[in-house]
């Protein structure tokens, strides 16, 4: 008997033995999870968003439009602006922006 000889299967582990077909290097890399970033929270009202020299403020959300005022930090008078809600997630993951929390009173 030769030691270097295929093994014969039935023609039920055939069917099911796909294991034999994908080299090793090519099947670890489809069974690896690929990392996923968690989503950003959805835009609510009074939601405060940093960003590197600036601060959006989200006034009111709506179906489709957003009002919040954008402005630096220190800004004494920030005027209201409205923008689509895609304009303004777009711009805050642009702008690498991260959600303030808010200070509990008590």
């Amino acid at each position: 008997m030769n030691p270097f000889a295929e093994k014969r299967f039935s023609k039920s582990e055939q069917r099911f033995d796909f294991a034999r077909l994908i080299p090793r290097s090519a099947a670890n890399c489809v069974m690896t999870k690929a990392k996923r970033k968690r989503p950003a929270p959805p835009l609510q009202t009074g939601q405060i968003w940093r960003m590197a020299g600036s601060r959006l403020q989200v006034g009111l959300v709506g179906k489709l439009l957003v009002h919040y005022k954008l402005g630096k930090p220190d800004a004494v008078r920030v005027p209201n602006q409205i923008g689509s809600k895609n304009t303004v997630e777009g711009y805050l993951k642009q702008n690498k922006a991260v959600l303030m929390r808010k200070k509990s009173v008590g």
